[in-house]
């Protein structure tokens, strides 16, 4: 959580209420911080890229994943 911590610190948001909104706050917060840094210049993360395009694929098929024991 130390990254979503930077992040709400940096943008003047507080943390606690990202946090207490629920996985989904946490992940449309993630994705609009992301997606703000990249237009500012920033470097593409490689894991919020995957992120977000997981969120995506699941948006698109309306349901979620998991992906069986011993998958990477």
């Amino acid at each position: 959580m130390a990254p979503i911590q930077a992040a709400c610190k940096a943008s003047g948001v507080d943390f606690d209420q990202v946090v207490e909104g629920g996985e989904r706050i946490v992940e449309v917060f993630t994705a609009t911080w992301h997606k703000a840094h990249l237009q500012h210049g920033g470097k593409p993360d490689p894991v919020l890229e995957d992120f977000i395009e997981e969120a995506r694929l699941e948006s698109k098929h309306g349901k979620s994943f998991v992906y069986p024991p011993g998958c990477s």
